[in-house]
């Protein structure tokens, strides 16, 4: 399933704006979006293109002393593990429930920075793979509905 240009800026605008930036994604930023949507499977390199385009300066926090804290959360420390974490969690995406998958990445928050982009451009691609995105919701609206399906 495809999404097009007009469901795909709003999107993009929302995941701007949860974290603080309100202006329009650019068209680098949409063309990044778009090429993304359109993997047949996510594999890191492909997500690091990704948080490159939207946080040029961001890394892959696979060294020791990458770390990060995110609000009250301190993620993994930084290091090879971080990698590891991520190949498994990508490597069921097109299967994997995208609620379960976007808490699990994260969590993990496996970047120095743009892990809310990214991760909420996971979870897109497999709602769009697995035909599970509803018609006219937003972002945090499907979320929603997603944690309350999976809760119990």
């Amino acid at each position: 399933m495809k999404i097009s240009r007009q469901r795909l800026v709003p999107f993009l605008t929302e995941s701007l704006g949860i974290e603080s930036i309100h202006r329009l994604p650019t068209e680098l930023e949409i063309g990044a979006a778009e090429r993304f949507l359109s993997l047949d499977y996510i594999t890191i390199e492909d997500v690091a293109a990704f948080v490159g385009v939207y946080a040029p300066d961001a890394k892959l926090r696979f060294r020791p002393g990458m770390n990060v804290k995110v609000g009250l959360h301190y993620p993994m420390h930084g290091g090879e593990p971080v990698e590891a974490c991520l190949r498994n969690i990508l490597i069921n995406t097109d299967t994997a429930i995208p609620y379960i998958t976007h808490i699990e990445y994260e969590t993990l928050h496996p970047f120095t920075d743009c892990n809310g982009r990214s991760g909420r451009m996971i979870w897109l691609w497999q709602m769009l793979k697995q035909d599970r995105l509803i018609a006219g919701l937003s972002f945090l609206h499907s979320w929603y509905y997603s944690s309350l399906e999976n809760s119990h």
